[in-house]
Order: C-alpha cells, then sequence, then structure tokens
C-alpha cells in the first residue's frame, strides 16, 4: 500500500512551515488588534510608533485602496477604517527588525474612539432597537440575491407541500430546540505568512493555507493589483480545517512589505488565532417534526438562528447549507425551513470542517432517535424507512442521482455486532449505544492539471492545489502513476504555487480529490494517447496493439517488442513535428438544477453530488460525576472510489476525533464579546487519552470508475459524531441533552 509522498518529510522535521522560512533581512511583522467590540475610529495617531529606531513601516485602514472584499457578501476592508465591530479586529500595523520592538511600537500607537453599544448575541441583533452594526449595508455586493435588512446578513427560507396539512395527517408530533456553541478550527499552526514587493514590482507571498489561489485573488482585491503582479506559494499547512481559506494576515504583510522593502514576516499567536481565525458560527435550531404511527417522516418545520459575528464570511453560506440539511439523509412530502444569519459585533465566523453539517445534523439526527424510541422502532429500521434515493429531492429541489445511505446503513449494522459486543463494563457507570447518519454536499469548483513527460521517462506533475494534511499529493500522483505505467515514485509532483499551476478552488468542500482528479486523470490520459500514437509509428503496429507497464510500451502479443518510455520522449523531442509531450487539461464540475421556487436566498442550492455516512458511538456515563467517556466509535462512509485507501482512513479518524471535541468539551465562552477562554487550557480539545478506537469503513461503489465515482471524505466523518455520541447517552441514563458540548455538569443536572 503507498504511503504519503510527503510523509518522510513531515516525520522528520524538514517540512517548511510560513514559520519556518528565514532570509537575509526579514523583518517581523504585528497587527495590533482592537480591545473594544464596537466603536467608531476618530483617529489612530502613530507617529511615535513610525519614530522607534528599528521600525521599519507602520500601516492602518487609511494606508489600502477603498475596496471591499468577501466570498459572498463584500462587506470587509483589508483593515478597518472606520468603525471596530470586534474585540480582535485589528486597526494598525508594523514592521520592525525584531519582536521586541516590533511590540514597544504597537503600544506607541494610539487610537482615539467612541465607543458603541454592541450585539453579543443573535437574538439581540434582531431587537427593534439593536445598534446598526453595517450601516452601509444595502451598498454591499452579493455574489448572488440575498434578503437583506438591517443586522439580518442573510434570511433563507425554503417551502414545500403545504406544512400545515402535514401536521394535520401526522400521528405523532415532536418539538425541539437545540444549542451549538462557536467552535475554534484549532489548528496545531496558527496563521503564519512571509510577503516580499521585489524591484520589478512583483509581490510574492508564502503562507500555510488551504487555497492559495483565493488568496491571490484576494490579496489583489485589496491592493488593487492585477493577478499577474501576485504570486502566492502554498507551503505546508499545520491544519486547516477551514480557518486557512482566504486572504487574511497576508494582505496586512504584503502591505508592510510594500512599504518596508523588506521580507515581511507575521506569525498569528495562540491568542490571535483565537480571536481572528473566523470560527464556527454558534447556532440556535427549533425543529418541529410530523411522522406517521409506520415510522414515515410526513412534515419538518424548522427556524434557524445563525450568528456570523461582525462580518459575513462564510455566514450566507452556512446558514444556506443548514437550510438543506436540516432534514438530514431522509425524504419530506412537508417543509417550512427558516434559517437567519445574524450580524453581531463578536469574532466573525467562517467556514469550519463541513460548515453547517454538523449543527444540522445534531438536530436532526437527534430527533430522529426520539422518533424511533417513542414510536418503538429499530433506530435503523426508522433511518431505511425514511432514506433518500435516487430520484428523490433535496430541501432545495435538486433531484439526487447518488445514493446509498441504506447500504451505509447495513454495513455500519454489521459492523457493530462485531465490534462493539463484549466491551468490558466499568462499575458505577452506564453504557450506552447510539447511532447517527448524514449526508453532505460536495463543492464543485473549476481546476486545472499540466503534465511534463521528462526526457528520462519520470512524469512532473503541476497542480495548484496545496497538500494540508488531505493525501491530495499522493492521490494525483496514483492517478498518474496507474495511467501511465510508471512507479509513483517517478511522479513528482509540483504544488501550491500560483505561477506554476493551473487554477485550483482549493482543499475545501470535500471536493479536491474529485474534481482535481478530473483534470489530472485527462491530461494523464492525454499523454498516454501520445505516447502510444507516436510508439505505434515506431514499433509499426495499430495503437490498439500497444499497452504501457513498467515504465515501458509493450505490444500485447509480442512483449519483447517494446520501447521505454524515456526512449518515447526523447524521440518526440527532436522529431519533426514532435516535441516534448506537455498536456494541460481543465475541468469544472456540472451543477445540478434545483427548484428554483422553491428556496429562496439561498447561495449553496445546487451541488455536483451527496455522500452518505452512519457512525455508532459505545460510551460510558458516570453516574455520580455525569462523565461521558467514549468507548469506541464505528464510522461508515462512502467515498465512491478510494484512490488513497491510507488517506481516506485518516480522514475519518480524524474527523470523528474533532467531532468528539464537538460533542464533548468544545466550547467558546464570551463575555460582553470578549473570549474568555482563549487558550488551551481553558478551551479544551480531545488529547490523545480522550480519543478511543475509531474504526473506519470504506464503502465504495461497486465497478466504480475513476474519476467519475470519486467522492469526497474531509467533512463528512466529523458531521455525524455528536449526534451519535448524545443518542449514547440517551441509551444508557435516559436524558437528552440538546446543548453542546456534552458536559459533565449538563447531564449531572439533566439526571438529576
Amino acid at each position: 500500500m503507498t504511503n504519503r509522498l510527503e510523509g518522510n518529510e513531515k516525520v522528520t522535521g524538514k517540512a517548511i512551515f510560513a514559520g519556518d522560512i528565514h532570509v537575509e533581512g526579514i523583518v517581523v511583522g504585528k497587527i495590533l488588534r482592537s480591545k473594544v467590540a464596537h466603536a467608531r475610529i476618530k483617529n489612530i495617531i502613530t507617529d511615535r510608533a513610525s519614530k522607534l529606531p528599528g521600525v521599519l513601516a507602520v500601516i492602518t485602514g487609511k494606508d489600502f485602496p477603498d475596496v471591499y472584499g468577501g466570498r459572498t457578501v463584500r462587506d470587509e476592508q483589508a483593515m478597518v477604517k472606520n468603525k471596530i465591530r470586534y474585540i480582535g479586529e485589528g486597526v494598525a500595523a508594523v514592521a520592525a527588525v525584531d519582536e521586541e520592538t516590533a511590540e514597544r511600537a504597537l503600544e506607541l500607537i494610539e487610537i482615539e474612539l467612541e465607543e458603541l453599544p454592541g450585539v453579543f448575541s443573535a437574538e439581540g441583533g434582531l431587537e427593534d432597537n439593536a445598534p446598526l452594526i453595517h450601516e452601509n449595508w444595502q451598498s454591499y455586493w452579493t455574489s448572488v440575491p440575498l434578503t437583506r435588512r438591517d443586522n439580518i446578513d442573510a434570511l433563507v427560507t425554503a417551502k414545500k407541500g403545504d406544512i400545515e396539512a402535514g401536521f394535520a395527517a401526522s400521528d405523532l408530533i415532536i418539538e425541539d430546540e437545540f444549542i451549538l456553541p462557536l467552535i475554534h478550527h484549532a489548528p496545531m499552526e496558527p496563521k503564519a505568512t512571509v510577503a516580499y514587493y521585489d524591484s520589478n514590482r512583483k509581490l510574492t507571498v508564502w503562507t500555510g493555507t488551504q487555497s492559495a489561489f483565493s488568496v491571490r485573488r484576494g490579496i489583489a482585491r485589496y491592493l488593487q493589483l492585477p493577478l499577474s503582479r501576485v504570486r502566492v506559494v502554498g507551503v505546508r499547512v499545520g491544519g486547516g480545517f477551514g480557518a486557512k481559506t482566504t486572504a487574511t494576515i497576508e494582505t496586512v504583510a504584503a502591505m508592510l512589505a510594500i512599504k518596508s522593502g523588506r521580507h515581511v514576516k507575521i506569525e498569528m499567536s495562540r491568542q490571535d488565532d483565537f480571536y481572528a481565525a473566523n470560527p464556527r458560527n454558534s447556532m440556535k435550531i427549533w425543529v418541529k417534526t410530523g411522522v406517521k404511527k409506520d415510522g414515515r417522516l410526513i412534515a419538518r418545520q424548522a427556524r434557524i438562528l445563525v450568528d456570523s459575528g461582525a462580518y459575513d464570511i462564510f455566514g450566507a453560506n452556512t446558514t444556506s447549507q443548514v437550510v438543506t440539511l436540516i432534514t438530514g439523509p431522509y425524504k419530506f412530502e412537508h417543509l417550512d425551513i427558516e434559517g437567519t444569519c445574524v450580524y453581531t459585533t463578536k469574532i466573525p465566523c467562517g467556514a469550519c470542517r463541513g460548515p453547517g453539517g454538523p449543527e444540522a445534523h445534531f438536530a436532526a439526527e437527534t430527533q430522529m432517535d426520539r422518533i424511533a424510541r417513542e414510536l418503538g422502532i429499530d433506530p435503523f429500521e426508522l433511518r431505511r424507512i425514511n432514506a433518500l434515493e435516487a430520484g428523490d429531492d433535496t430541501v432545495p429541489g435538486q433531484v439526487l442521482t447518488d445514493y446509498g445511505y441504506t447500504n451505509v446503513l447495513n454495513q455500519l449494522e454489521i459492523a457493530m455486532k462485531d465490534h462493539l459486543d463484549n466491551i468490558p463494563l466499568t462499575p458505577g457507570k452506564a453504557r450506552g449505544i447510539g447511532i447517527a447518519g448524514c449526508f453532505w454536499g460536495m463543492s464543485g469548483i473549476g481546476s486545472g492539471a499540466t503534465i511534463h513527460l521528462n526526457e528520462d521517462g519520470s512524469v512532473t506533475l503541476f497542480i495548484g492545489a496545496v497538500e494540508i494534511g488531505n493525501g491530495v499529493i499522493t492521490a494525483m500522483a496514483l492517478l498518474v502513476a496507474e495511467e501511465l505505467g510508471i512507479p509513483v515514485e517517478n511522479v513528482s509532483v509540483i504544488s501550491g504555487d500560483t505561477d506554476a499551476g493551473p487554477y485550483e478552488g482549493g482543499a475545501v468542500g470535500s471536493r479536491t480529490t474529485h474534481d482535481l482528479g478530473v483534470p489530472v486523470l485527462n491530461a494523464a490520459r492525454e499523454v498516454k494517447k501520445q505516447v502510444l500514437s507516436f510508439a505505434s509509428g515506431q514499433l509499426d503496429v495499430d495503437v490498439k496493439e500497444l499497452e504501457l507497464g513498467d515504465s515501458r510500451i509493450f505490444v500485447k502479443n509480442d512483449r519483447s517488442r517494446m520501447l521505454k518510455l524515456e526512449q518515447v520522449a526523447n524521440s518526440r523531442i527532436n522529431a519533426t513535428g514532435g516535441g516534448p509531450i506537455v498536456v494541460t487539461a481543465s475541468s469544472t464540475p456540472f451543477k445540478p438544477d434545483y427548484d428554483k421556487q422553491r428556496v429562496s436566498s439561498h447561495s449553496r442550492a445546487s451541488k455536483p453530488f451527496f455522500v452518505f455516512g452512519a457512525q455508532a458511538a459505545a460510551v460510558d456515563v458516570d453516574l455520580v460525576t455525569g462523565k461521558v467517556s467514549v468507548c469506541k466509535v464505528i464510522a461508515a462512509h462512502d467515498v465512491g472510489k478510494a484512490v488513497f485507501p491510507k488517506g481516506v482512513e485518516g480522514q475519518i479518524q480524524g474527523g470523528v476525533a474533532m467531532g468528539l471535541g464537538y460533542a464533548l468539551s468544545e466550547e467558546a465562552v464570551f463575555d460582553q464579546g470578549r473570549m474568555i477562554n482563549a487558550n488551551f487550557l481553558d478551551y479544551r480539545i480531545p488529547t490523545m487519552l480522550d480519543v478511543p478506537e475509531i474504526i473506519p469503513i470504506i464503502i465504495e461503489k461497486p465497478n466504480a470508475r475513476v474519476p467519475e465515482d470519486i467522492r469526497g471524505i474531509g467533512e463528512p466523518p466529523a458531521i455525524p459524531t455528536a449526534p451519535a455520541v448524545a443518542n449514547a447517552v440517551f441509551d444508557a441514563v435516559g436524558v437528552r441533552i440538546n446543548t453542546l458540548p456534552i458536559t459533565p455538569e449538563r447531564v449531572f443536572m439533566a439526571t438529576k
């Protein structure tokens, strides 16, 4: 089985991260962050900081062009100019010869403010007398038509059938409210970047990012530079999970580099990361469901309140995804869904591993377990009765051609019999087992790839994707090696450099292996076609009589007649009308249609395809303290075709571990907009001692085609873990915990 191609450099400590970059003359960049949540800037005085020996540049928002950026809503500037909207917002920055001088310079910057009332909850943002956070919200550009007003960033709705008739026809109606906190990505490596503006007016930025091209686009917009004058090089990434997808500190470092004429490095501290890394949105979800006695789901009504924080970042998109996913992977005749995304004067939230997925499924799958128990129906059977199949549609009305949820459930049920029996039970604890399912729509973004056949028969593959731990380098090399019949070690991958590889949408939305795999394989097939065509003339046989293997081209019925791949490569270079074999291919996934009359203000209504998963968790609950310990998790996930099985297993195990943090311990706590647990002592992510045995089950499509049937696995494993744990807790002690995380205190109080 193939190991990760970049694995050796990581385990030996030779991998280069942005913080490791050092060149002669490099200087330190530091950002001054706001200590108030909401204020109008009257004046920023930088004279004393600028005159401090060793300071090379001081910048504020006034140094940037007066433009706004953003993915779906352009509501944010590179650095705040007139109004602070959250604690931690950047208001000035310096470049200095060392860290001590930079810190001293920040202390010398004076800010004159008019403090304003804050809005510290989504409910507060909807009140009639709530302060308006964005006075000029009506002027903001949006990528799709959005329903917006006052502090409402986006109001997303979906309706199907007649909800009142659906409830009237139901035998059982259940209502629940779920509360989900703001959660951080908590990567091992806080963001870091290095920028340099050379004598040719070319800006180069080295950064730990999930999407080099997205960062390039953001920098170019904020600085009003042509894309051709901005080069972004994605270096190794110590964890991303959605936190490193767009230009943030890169733009500040770039402006400091332009002003100072030096290489500028900015490294965020852990506290900076907690305050300015765009974490997962907090939400409140109310769900009302009508169901028949035989278990058929009839109607669902939901109201979803999303706290966007100070800017949209990904708020409208996350809200749209919750609206789509709130049904879980199940069919309904009647729907009435409304998602409201609200601006507050808190940390702006962005994409975090499966944005909207864990939240929607915590509500949907916890309620499914309650329905099963109240009707006396086996939890697996209830899910099979209602499972989405080919021909069914999603909330926005996209008709599904992908299916497989029932098979996932069946595989999980079989595995539970093999792995969850006979786990020893400690006295004083109650054992419970819970299950939960999920579905997730993959993002579809265009990608390109270029392949060079080298003179020695090896191959160089140029891609724009950044290796962030998802195994994309290895997966793409495997596709090329298999198609061209060469060892994977003979494929060199140049990745993450916007000046070297074609455009790539980035490691977001569980899309990379599929979206990038299509052009990579198409390019490899064209290389193969050209190789076989040339060899056909050299060997005087029809192309159909040739095959590739072991870095050679063989005549099928006479393998003694062959050419080495390097012979073809060299001969092509010198052949009249030939030339080096260099192939570029590109592709954008097909976006299926949806029912535009069913949804409004929806920015994520159509997906190229959906995947399904289901997990089972066995937990022990301490009957005295309420502490929940997870004994084992089985995670069954549909991947279509596993190009790199080891990588798929790693993604499943890592996703479940992250999901356990959501379930049991992670929660950002705020006091008037200030995060009061912005450190790993108080914000508790799972450690090795908290993560149990995780059994990944890879489910592939029968007779899967490559790359057509490749499906993403980056986000789905983190989605059903929390509801599986919550359902297991109920199985153990008979209480429902509808607020995450499921802390010992919450379990203790519920049981008492």
